[in-house]
């Protein structure tokens, strides 16, 4: 039995949780005989419910694919899920059958699925957080850090010393991919005078601009040559393993045991190539120091330091004792929301303000008609810029809402900046716990923080909230943070494997909030088919009956399947369900991509189909037969000929 197969029998078993494994080829690579990049092989994995990818080894030429995979799915159940599926699914067919012989004493079953949208994803992910690892590949003749001019085996020492003082620190989980932090002082070698960390799951780097549109270049870019492109002439701090650095760098540790932080510490910092024919260069003595002098800085700042914007801190480098002006000018001078918007960025959640803001200039008044209510609003709002200020918050809760209401038109470390402060002014303000929630390091902080934002939003609402809100538990602005707080709490229970729990939060929101205009139901309705809970799953389907997404009409249908199998009934709405969107089963079956991209959707269409069968697929996959049931009666009816009728 394969190691990585024991490794997998290690943990406990989840039969109703998926898995998708793909090995996939990227276009980089060092240089081959022929002058261009020899492609690298990953596998990569994924977790259908806790939406975890992990990379696999790079490997240059020839690899096993079921080798790989296997390292990957033992990685992921190793590093983060704590358990193995009851099934994964890849998109080579040979590779399943292969794969199925070797799991099957793990009790792992293999499909082949022909496309695989949860690798699709991992895509854009692993090109950026993997940048620094195909780096590490480089052949033996690439140049280390003594091949730059002036630097010396101390000026390295004091380099990795500050690294390892930067990994340790921590700092870089409070700044995110979205924290642009400028270089005042001292005066950046040219290409360094802005840094940003980025941090994945299991990566680790950092990133300098010339300019903060370089930055934005980056952030921006989403195919994967836009990606490359953006990365062409940057400098990078890439993290690694011993074995992965150049031959002479690793010689370099060994001979001097340089300072590391971790065993997945080492420091490899390059300019990436700036255009096709060059390679990547290493830092002189001068960007060397400086380097080290600013990871020494950031690994002295501290949370008030960030949340200021703007710091000083002396430190100490191989060229002496140097003074780092450090800040954050996203929160100093935050980008306006159509800047932001511009770049992509745009919180939904922002738009609440202005609903606020005329609640406040209502306050009080007594319109006597409709008619005189609109005329009122249109004189004080339509058509002209709206002064924020005029309509000044009535309470220390409205203050701190406000400032959360700034923080979902922000970005970075501004939006934790405003949510403290907003906690700072009332304890009571959910929507701070929230934004805090949202850039949590794990799982598990993030659910005591949405717990603790659930507990403030009621007592901000009062004992008898929900008596008082009833019919109206949405479109009351003041009751949305709570219902907000729940939604996040029940996504962390469901993706910590906290499934009773999950349900019970879904289950408080539909009873607070009939209307469910948070579409919780679409989560829940699954989940009870896949659990077997169907009397529940029927009520559910009995109550919002006239719901016209196509989740409903295909749980409907799965339903009957699961209680009756194969009858006339649940033909009938099967065929109903088809005539609501007839794409869903293409999704359902593996056999169509979901198309991404795209913030709206209609009725039967191809989104609508991609997005219900997302919903739909546990249930589906959990009931014995449903889906060749639903192939066979998907397919379309081939024409009889008889005389000179045709006959369907």
């Amino acid at each position: 039995m394969s190691g990585e197969v024991q490794k997998l029998q290690q943990w406990p078993q989840r039969a109703d949780n998926t898995w998708q494994a793909a090995v996939v080829r990227l276009p980089v690579g060092p240089e081959g005989d022929d002058g261009l990049p020899e492609p690298l092989t990953v596998a990569l994995c994924a977790s259908t419910e806790g939406e975890v990818a992990r990379p696999s080894r790079l490997v240059e030429g020839e690899v096993r694919s079921v080798d790989l995979v296997l390292e990957a799915m033992a990685a992921l159940a190793q590093d983060r899920l704590r358990y193995r599926p009851g099934k994964v699914e890849v998109n080579d067919e040979e590779l399943a059958e292969r794969l199925g012989e070797l799991l099957a004493p793990a009790g792992v079953q293999v499909e082949f699925r022909a496309q695989l949208e949860l690798i699709e994803d991992c895509m854009k992910f692993l090109l950026e957080s993997l940048l620094s690892e195909y780096l590490h590949g480089l052949e033996e003749e690439r140049p280390g850090y003594l091949d730059a001019a002036g630097v010396t085996v101390d000026k390295v020492r004091a380099f990795a010393d500050a690294v390892a003082a930067f990994v340790r620190s921590g700092v870089w989980r409070e700044l995110g991919g979205d924290d642009l932090v400028e270089i005042s002082r001292p005066d950046a070698p040219p290409g360094m005078r802005y840094a940003c960390t980025l941090a994945g799951e299991r990566s680790l780097a950092v990133a300098l601009f010339p300019s903060e549109e370089r930055f934005w270049a980056l952030r921006d870019a989403e195919h994967e040559e836009e990606v490359l492109d953006a990365w062409r002439g940057l400098w990078h701090i890439g993290f690694a393993e011993l074995e992965e650095l150049p031959q002479a760098d690793q010689e370099l540790w060994q001979a001097h045991e340089l300072p590391v932080a971790d065993p997945e510490g080492y420091p490899l910092a390059v300019l990436l190539e700036g255009a096709a024919d060059a390679g990547p260069r290493r830092p002189n003595a001068e960007e060397l120091a400086f380097l080290e002098g600013l990871l020494r800085a950031l690994a002295n700042t501290g949370d008030d330091e960030l949340d200021s914007g703007r710091w000083t801190v002396e430190v100490a480098t191989a060229l002496g004792k140097v003074e780092y002006e450090l800040s954050l000018p996203f929160l100093l001078d935050p980008p306006g929301h159509e800047e932001l918007y511009r770049h992509g960025i745009f919180d939904r959640r922002a738009l609440e303000a202005a609903h606020a803001r005329i609640g406040r200039f209502l306050d009080g008044k007594d319109f006597q008609s409709v008619e005189e209510l609109n005329r009122a609003l249109r004189k004080e709002f339509g058509g002209k810029k709206v002064d924020p200020g005029k309509y000044k918050p009535r309470n220390k809760l409205e203050q701190a809402q406000d400032l959360c209401y700034e923080a979902f038109d922000s970005l970075g470390r501004r939006r934790v900046a405003l949510a403290r402060r907003a906690l700072h002014v009332h304890p009571d303000c959910a929507d701070a716990y929230v934004l805090l929630a949202e850039v949590a390091r794990t799982s598990e902080e993030a659910a005591e923080l949405y717990a603790k934002g659930v507990e403030a939003g009621k007592r901000a609402l009062g004992e008898d909230f929900a008596r008082e809100y009833a019919d109206r538990f949405w479109s009351a602005l003041e009751t949305r943070p709570l219902l907000r707080a729940l939604h996040g709490l029940a996504t962390e229970q469901l993706r910590l494997g906290r499934q009773d729990e999950g349900l019970t939060t879904l289950r408080e929101m539909l009873r607070l909030n009939p209307n469910d205009n948070q579409g919780v139901r679409y989560w829940l309705l699954p989940r009870l088919i896949a659990r077997g809970e169907v009397a529940e799953a029927e009520e559910l389907l009995a109550d919002y009956a006239d719901d016209l997404m196509a989740v409903w009409p295909y749980c409907r249908a799965l339903v009957s399947f699961r209680r009756h199998g194969d009858t006339p009934a649940a033909r009938r709405l099967l065929e109903s369900a088809l005539s609501a969107n007839p794409h869903v089963p293409a999704f359902l079956l593996g056999k169509r991509q979901p198309p991404g991209g795209f913030d709206s959707y209609e009725l039967g269409s191809g989104e609508e189909a991609a997005i219900s069968a997302g919903a739909c697929a546990p249930a589906w996959e959990s009931v014995p037969g449903a889906l060749d049931w639903l192939e066979r009666l998907s397919r379309p009816r081939k024409r009889k000929v008889t005389g000179s009728h045709l006959h369907f």
